[in-house]
């Protein structure tokens, strides 16, 4: 239920805020778990649609932070800082016992120290961990100063923080609740599946290469054929203008709807970096996973942002080692990319002992309902 009447005077359990997509998948998520705690409780916050459609008050829409790319943040700086101060005020004004704040770190963190500067003394929650294990360690002490609870999604991660004040608890994945183990027989696998990415620089810096590699693999295994996925229907035309430069190989589409049934049928992968990585791991997919880079961005990296990772894709990370080959900068080559997918395809050992080492990581993660754990703390917190 949407209410968006613009009196904010009434008394609120929760403020929850989902900046993004994938926000508002689990913020309605966890809404749905709460409200079948206590179905009287008074939330209020920035929603995307799937939120919407839960019973919140919604003050702002979570569109109104939608906008894509450096040029287009820079350009709508001053809108950002009215939305930042606007939220903040309407929160001092509400002053619910507990305010939530779902991934959007850049937001998030730079809101809840706001928060505390001016004098309030509710829980402050953050779920999914900023990915201060990666760069900007500097966001530790920001969270165990500013925050009373930290919702982590990855096993290792409270471990990094050392403050007794700060309540740190790992829930679990949210991926894991979806994802049951898969039974695999490769005499039903033709598909080489293509995750180019979720962003236009990703796909235009990413899919060329899986292209051409493609091609030749095509030529050595003329039974396969390839599936890209795409993220949003937006990149459609851009990635469509990028496959028919190679007009011999045999491609489909999937939209983002069906990404679980071309997982279904893939015997191999390339896969930009980021989440769908564990899903691929999760689905005992081998994967190739590349990062293209300039060199100049490796510098930045590197020396300035000091980034220094024994394993840079999340299923490597998990299990500290190298289940799936990373291709980064300089090394992400079509020469590269493809002597790793023929290994793969060539040798039914290296793809079942890739498909068991994916299924550690069920070990590692373990079974929690990540929402449900999230839901469950909040509820005694707004009690």
């Amino acid at each position: 239920m949407d209410r968006t009447k613009t009196d904010i005077t009434s008394n609120f359990d929760l403020f929850i805020i989902a900046g993004e997509a994938s926000g508002d998948v689990h913020g309605a998520k966890i809404l749905h778990a709460l409200q079948k705690k206590n179905p009287e409780m008074q939330t209020i916050g920035i929603a995307g649609p799937k939120m919407r459609e839960m019973k919140i008050h919604c003050f702002l829409p979570m569109e109104s932070f939608q906008i894509m790319g450096f040029i287009q943040v820079f350009k709508n700086i001053l809108k950002f800082i009215r939305l930042f101060y606007k939220t903040a005020g309407c929160i001092l004004k509400v002053n619910p016992k507990v305010v939530l704040l779902i991934d959007y770190p850049g937001f998030n963190l730079r809101l809840a120290k706001y928060l505390r500067k001016k004098g309030f003394t509710g829980e402050i929650c953050q779920y999914i961990c900023p990915s201060v294990w990666a760069w900007n360690k500097k966001r530790i002490s920001l969270i165990e100063k500013n925050f009373t609870q930290l919702f982590c999604i990855l096993p290792f991660e409270p471990g990094l923080f050392k403050d007794p004040k700060l309540l740190v608890k790992y829930v679990g994945h949210p991926l894991i609740k979806n994802q049951p183990k898969r039974v695999v027989d490769d005499a039903n696998l033709k598909c080489i599946s293509i995750f180019p990415g979720s962003r236009e620089r990703e796909i235009l810096s990413n899919l060329p290469i899986h292209l051409k590699a493609a091609e030749k693999i095509h030529a050595k295994f003329p039974d396969l054929v390839f599936g890209i996925s795409i993220s949003q229907d937006l990149f459609f035309p851009l990635i469509d203008s990028l496959v028919k430069k190679h007009p011999s190989l045999p491609i489909q589409y999937y939209p983002a709807k069906d990404k679980g049934k071309l997982m279904d049928l893939s015997l191999l992968a390339f896969a930009k970096s980021g989440t769908i990585t564990l899903e691929l791991a999760l689905n005992q997919i081998p994967t190739v996973v590349t990062y293209a880079i300039s060199k100049l961005d490796l510098i930045i990296a590197k020396n300035i942002l000091k980034i220094s990772l024994p394993f840079y894709c999340l299923p490597n990370i998990i299990l500290n080692s190298p289940l799936f080959p990373e291709l980064f900068g300089p090394f992400f080559t079509e020469e590269l990319l493809l002597s790793h997918a023929l290994r793969f395809l060539s040798s039914e050992q290296d793809r079942n002992q890739c498909r068991e080492n994916c299924a550690k990581i069920y070990d590692v993660i373990g079974n929690l309902n990540a929402e449900e754990e999230v839901a469950n703390e909040l509820y005694n917190l707004c009690r």
